[in-house]
């Protein structure tokens, strides 16, 4: 059975070691996905619960949620709601959490089935972690380290395009909820040869989500995004 180091894990994290047995319980439980234990030779005596992983990444995702939100809401004040919105469905992505993961190096501490790899999971696993932070360490600690992890990130998304290239959002919201990617059709085309206006539509797995107007493909796409990103928004919220 695969040892974690668990020492290494805090140092990594930035968080004190500690000592007590269930605490560190807990910490295992967070880096172990459930397939891990139906590779278990039979009889094998194994204390951690089938559904604390589940449960884990469940607490830890309000965890970072309400982290980043918070931050957002208060270090972008001229920032209207959508602004906010697609800023943070961008950071709270699976491929953003799969991004710091990398960067942190946690695959080896991860404990998955042999037909699970491990990679899949990495998303998962961090927000196990945090889930897991919040309830050795508190909310504040929890929150520090998503901050932490995330101010790079943060930074990074401000100084780009995201804040008004609604396409680029909605590719990040629709592949984080496992929806796809976008699909773009000109649906009309209106007004003069010299000066044409292109009617777009955007499609979700074959539904359509948005429908968009504008002097050029580019303009339309984007308004047919940003219909398309508030309407998945609101199913996601639901």
């Amino acid at each position: 059975m695969q040892n974690l180091d668990l020492e290494s894990l805090f140092r990594i994290l930035n968080l004190k070691p500690i000592q007590d047995e269930n605490s560190l319980k807990l910490f295992r439980q967070a880096l172990t996905h459930k397939s891990f234990l139906i590779d278990l030779p039979e009889n094998t005596v194994f204390d951690e619960t089938n559904d604390q992983y589940d449960r884990l990444e469940f607490l830890g995702d309000s965890i970072l949620k309400t982290s980043i939100n918070e931050h957002l809401f208060h270090k972008f004040k001229t920032y209207n709601s959508g602004d906010l919105t697609k800023l943070s469905a961008y950071l709270l992505s699976d491929k953003s959490l799969v991004q710091i993961a990398k960067q942190l190096n946690i695959k080896p501490f991860v404990r998955t089935g042999s037909r699970v790899p491990k990679e899949s999971v990495l998303a998962d696993i961090m927000e196990s972690l945090f889930g897991a932070c919040y309830l050795i360490y508190g909310f504040e600690t929890a929150r520090q380290l998503i901050l932490n992890l995330y101010t790079e990130m943060i930074e990074e998304a401000d100084a780009s395009d995201l804040k008004d290239n609604y396409r680029a959002a909605l590719q990040e919201l629709s592949q984080s909820k496992q929806w796809g990617l976008p699909e773009y059709k000109v649906s009309s085309t209106s007004g003069p040869p010299h000066k044409p206006i292109f009617e777009i539509e955007v499609y979700l797995q074959n539904q359509l989500m948005g429908i968009g107007k504008g002097i050029s493909k580019k303009e339309a796409s984007q308004a047919a995004s940003k219909q398309a990103f508030f309407e998945l928004q609101n199913k996601t919220d639901q």
